[in-house]
């Protein structure tokens, strides 16, 4: 197992407009074209060991909101 979630969404636009808020909402994570994820591409995003629960919880909540 890797600490790595990749999603997409409806389309590369509504990708581009979730992974832009994120941003804006000091949330990083990937906006990414790769074999394999499909012509849109995916969202992508890793969990390191210093990420807090909180963090974690943070970023679900704002994805919950988004999409």
């Amino acid at each position: 197992p890797v600490p790595v979630a990749a999603w997409t969404l409806k389309s590369g636009e509504e990708m581009d407009r979730v992974h832009q808020k994120l941003m804006e909402r000091g949330i990083a994570i990937q906006r990414t074209r790769y074999v394999g994820a499909g012509p849109n591409g995916a969202l992508r995003a890793v969990v390191f060991a210093t990420h807090t629960p909180e963090q974690i919880n943070r970023l679900l909540g704002e994805l919950k909101a988004l999409v």
